[in-house]
């Protein structure tokens, strides 16, 4: 579909050009100048900044789903800098491309993940963060002219069971999701059971945690909440908890 012609022509031209070679270029260059930036945290709230105590190591994966810009306000590029490696999923093809480019040693699929392989109807809109599968949502930010649609596809959900993780329970791992109101059903397709990440960062909208289910749903799957960052949510497991505690009173 093509973008609304309802929208001035100045944002309409912007939006195309994002969408060229040059546009890509541009953009990858910016993103290399900021990921030059040593001592520089990356995440819109400060998340990565938040769980450095929590993910001290130079060494870990992770799994950034709805991974989005590669540099700019991700929560795991801090990690990738120090070491770690892991894979970005993200529905949007230019977001893929230019993580293939600037984070090379992390494996980029673009897709969804859901409790089936199946396929959805996506609303790719710019800004780019309002994307989503929902559409009750993406009416709401067009009507209200928070965004533009660029397009609509349809995008191949992956279960997670299918990424084939080498699961390792003692090496540090953290999970990221960030999927615009796709949140909860994201995380309920994970078995945490066997897929134990020592941190889990979550977008959650809910102004009231006790009436959040991501909330619930992670506090009894035995994860405790550390801190609340603008809408990002972090989750620390309570084994890993524990075992902090006993070393320190060790």
């Amino acid at each position: 579909m093509k973008i609304l012609p309802n929208i001035d022509s100045f944002r309409k031209k912007l939006i195309l050009f994002k969408q060229t070679k040059l546009g890509l270029l541009l953009i990858t260059i910016s993103r290399l100048s900021l990921a030059f930036k040593t001592e520089r945290y990356y995440s819109q709230f400060g998340e990565d900044y938040k769980i450095q105590k929590y993910t001290p190591e130079n060494f870990g994966f992770y799994v950034d789903i709805g991974s989005g810009d590669p540099v700019r306000g991700s929560n795991t590029f801090k990690l990738y800098k120090k070491g770690w490696r892991g894979t970005l999923i993200d529905p949007l093809s230019k977001n893929i491309y230019l993580s293939k480019l600037l984070r090379h040693k992390d494996k980029s699929i673009r897709g969804f993940i859901g409790k089936e392989s199946s396929r959805i109807l996506f609303y790719e809109l710019e800004p780019y963060e309002y994307s989503t599968a929902i559409e009750s949502r993406a009416l709401e930010l067009l009507a209200s002219k928070k965004a533009n649609l660029v397009r609509k596809v349809f995008i191949n959900t992956i279960k997670f069971s299918d990424l084939k993780l080498n699961f390792d329970a003692g090496i540090p791992s953290l999970l990221n999701i960030d999927c615009e109101g796709f949140d909860f059903e994201v995380l309920s397709a994970i078995n945490l059971n066997q897929n134990r990440f020592r941190v889990i960062i979550i977008e959650d909208t809910t102004s009231d945690l006790t009436l959040s289910n991501i909330h619930e749903y992670l506090i009894c799957n035995a994860y405790q909440l550390v801190d609340r960052e603008g809408i990002s949510s972090i989750y620390v497991s309570k084994d890993y908890m524990k075992s902090e505690k006993s070393v320190v009173t060790k």
